[in-house]
């Protein structure tokens, strides 16, 4: 583009071209050099927003492959679990019997005395696990039952401070009637380490279960 500024510039001083003589001899030359370097600039604008655009869709790739490694660390693990079936029923004689062989109570009762009772055996099936814990982890606890809320609240507390007397007693304990499987979805993404005690005590019976 300088070399055609440079001829243009002989064409118009030389005088041949008679109607370049209204013309400024300065802007008639330098105008195409001016468009060329006004593209180049814009040329220049494209491909400094291509860069950027590639710089941010690699720092958000980067970004999304670390929030996936942090994600695909996440797991759940049952660390300690009991089950305590009804009396004269053991996981030994379900395995050595028939389901027609074993006893039927359907119609036998079991009044227990103290609500404390079942939460106690409860917690005390599961000790050596949660002494096993660190002091420092926090323990969210989960009551699904069908009693009242009050009662099998202070009936927790109270197992508690008995059976681990060097442990606080968890701030968070919930009690519902209710429990959904949607929450492993949503305790997973959760990027926090806990431990989440979840006890089933069911006693009403009937239509009161959870």
């Amino acid at each position: 583009m300088i070399i055609v500024g440079i001829l243009l510039f002989i064409i118009h001083a030389s005088g041949h071209v008679k109607t370049l003589n209204m013309l400024s001899i300065w802007w008639f030359s330098l105008t195409p050099p001016g468009i060329w370097f006004l593209l180049f600039l814009l040329r220049c604008w494209q491909w400094n927003n291509q860069i950027d655009k590639y710089l941010f869709l690699k720092k958000e790739n980067e970004y999304a492959q670390m929030q996936w490694e942090v994600w695909a660390e996440r797991y759940l693990v049952i660390s300690a679990s009991s089950v305590m079936l009804p009396g004269g029923v053991t996981a030994g004689a379900i395995l050595k019997s028939l389901a027609d062989t074993l006893p039927s109570g359907y119609l036998l009762t079991k009044r227990l005395k103290n609500i404390n009772t079942p939460v106690t055996s409860a917690l005390a099936s599961l000790q050596l696990s949660i002494c096993q814990l660190p002091a420092a982890l926090p323990v969210n606890v989960t009551l699904i039952t069908d009693l009242p809320d009050s009662e099998i609240r202070s009936a927790f507390v109270s197992a508690w401070e008995v059976l681990f007397p060097q442990r606080v007693v968890p701030d968070n304990i919930e009690v519902t009637p209710d429990f959904s499987m949607g929450w492993v979805d949503e305790r997973l993404k959760q990027p926090v380490l806990t431990v989440d005690l979840i006890l089933v005590i069911q006693l009403n019976g009937g239509n009161a279960y959870s």
